[in-house]
Order: structure tokens, then C-alpha cells, then sequence
């Protein structure tokens, strides 16, 4: 077992949890429809989850229990129901960031001010997914590249997903909810991990500053070195430190929309995807 070292009969461990494959899904007239993968070079509907032998029973119950359980039921439901997103309207905002000049803002909660919000199961979801980006080269069964987390913190977050050691104190993490959690034309979805690109340029761009995922509405940003390299200027503290803040706002969902736009007008349609577009233009 890549997580706890059992010589054990390996489970197929996916990199983000079935259960949001099969939320994809959608049924049209008792057939059942495929979600769309899309990259830079192609869109096609798929059915794949990226998967691979790495962890044993007890790790993967592990991480079902733990962190992937309560993440699965807050994010936001076929149905449009978004469990977390109305939990922190029902609430009163400790602060808020913004408007900036494009009328961007941001509303700030805490796992301390709001009880309900369970941040221990955020912070062990988030940390499972980015430890299983490291700990695998998931270009080996999927388009998905490695992730390359600065030396011996991969060790620090497998350590801490065995609960020997607290959440690394050399990383930040955040967590955003969105208050609209679509893509286009009412779509959910998710982005995998991948490098966050910073505002302002670097120098060397071929080490990433960090890293970021979307599950349904909720977005993980993993930022190095406190994320002073990624551009932020103002004392940050993460959701694995107290009060635990936690953000509603659109922000990373308008760049995800503006992303997604970009890719849909100059990616290649492919498979029955392509055949439909074709019948509707």
C-alpha cells in the first residue's frame, strides 16, 4: 500500500471518488449520457475515471470515512441542492474581501463560527487528493500529469493522512464555495489538479507555486511558500489553521467559466460528440 506500507491485496484506487462520476452522468429518453473530457486538445464524451492499484482496504475506508463521505453529500447535487453553500447563507459572514474594481467579492466564514461545517473532514479530503496527485504518475493511465510538491512534503502530507503529524505548517490551503456552481448552461463538473498560475508572471514558471482542484462547487487551492509567490500581499491564513476560514465566492468559478470557454471554442470535438455538434450547427 503506497499510503501505509501493508503487503496487501490492492484496491483500484480512483483519483477523485466515483462518486462524483456517477453525479456527471445525466439520462436522456432512459439512455444514459456520458460526462464530457475536456483539455486543450480535445472534447469527448467519457466515462473514465483515472485509476490505479495503490491503496489497500483500510486506507481507502480511510479515506472514505475521513474526509470523501461528508465532502460527496456538502458539494452541489444533480438537483442543483448545494448542502455547504446554504449552510453558510443560513449564517452571518465574520469579514468580507473586496469589491475589487471588476466587482469581485468575497464573504469570509469560519469552521470555528459555524459548528456544522465540518473542516477536519475538508482538510483530510483535500490532502488526500493532493497526496494521491504526488504519490502516482497518473499520465500513466490517464491525461493527467504528476504533481511536484517541494521536497519532503509529500512525505509530511502522507504522515499526516495516517494521523502522526498535523497538516504541514509550510503550506496554505483554501477553500472556496461557489455561489454559483456551474460551468455553461447549468452543467456541474470537475477540474483535476493542476498548477495554479499566478496573476503576476515569474522568472522560473517551471516550478508551480501551487496547486488547485474543483469537486461541484468547491475549490482547494494548495499554495507554496505561504503563497507569497503566487502574488498575495496580505497575511493569509489557511483553513488547517483556527479559525479555519473557509470563502464563499465566485471568484475561482468565473476563472474556471472564462477557462472553460476558451477551451470549448478551440478544442476538437471528437466520437459522438463531434456527430452530434455537426446535426445541431
Amino acid at each position: 500500500c503506497a499510503l501505509c506500507g501493508t503487503t496487501a491485496t490492492l484496491r483500484s484506487s480512483h483519483y477523485l471518488a466515483a462518486a462524483f462520476f456517477r453525479r456527471m452522468h445525466g439520462e436522456d429518453e432512459g439512455k444514459v449520457i456520458h460526462p464530457i473530457s475536456m483539455d486543450a486538445r480535445r472534447a469527448i464524451y467519457s466515462c473514465s475515471q483515472p485509476q490505479t492499484k495503490l491503496l489497500c482496504d483500510d486506507c481507502e475506508h480511510r479515506f472514505k470515512v475521513q474526509g470523501e463521505d461528508w465532502v460527496i453529500k456538502c458539494t452541489c447535487q444533480k438537483d442543483g441542492h448545494f448542502p455547504l453553500r446554504d449552510l453558510l447563507l443560513r449564517n452571518t459572514p465574520v469579514g468580507q474581501i473586496g469589491p475589487t474594481p471588476s466587482g469581485r467579492r468575497a464573504y469570509i466564514y469560519t469552521g470555528n463560527g459555524v459548528p456544522a461545517i465540518r473542516h477536519p473532514e475538508i482538510i483530510y479530503f483535500a490532502a488526500s487528493v493532493f497526496w494521491r496527485g504526488w504519490a502516482f504518475d497518473w499520465s500513466r493511465v490517464s491525461d493527467h500529469s504528476q504533481i511536484d510538491l517541494p521536497q519532503g512534503l509529500g512525505i509530511q502530507f502522507k504522515d499526516f493522512l495516517l494521523e502522526k503529524t498535523e497538516f504541514p505548517s509550510s503550506v496554505v490551503l483554501h477553500v472556496e464555495v461557489a455561489l454559483n456552481p456551474t460551468f455553461r448552461r447549468g452543467n456541474i463538473g470537475i477540474i483535476f489538479p493542476d498548477k495554479i498560475t499566478p496573476r503576476i508572471p515569474l522568472p522560473d514558471s517551471t516550478k508551480p507555486v501551487g496547486y488547485f482542484f474543483q469537486v461541484f462547487g468547491l475549490t482547494f487551492s494548495l499554495y507554496f511558500d505561504f503563497g507569497k509567490t503566487a502574488g498575495m500581499k496580505a497575511k493569509v491564513t489557511s483553513i488547517a489553521e483556527s479559525p479555519h476560514p473557509i470563502l464563499l465566492t465566485d471568484v475561482r468559478m468565473s476563472e474556471a467559466k472564462a477557462c472553460c470557454d476558451t477551451l470549448e471554442s478551440t478544442t476538437k470535438r471528437m466520437g459522438r460528440l463531434a456527430h452530434l455538434s455537426s446535426r445541431s450547427s
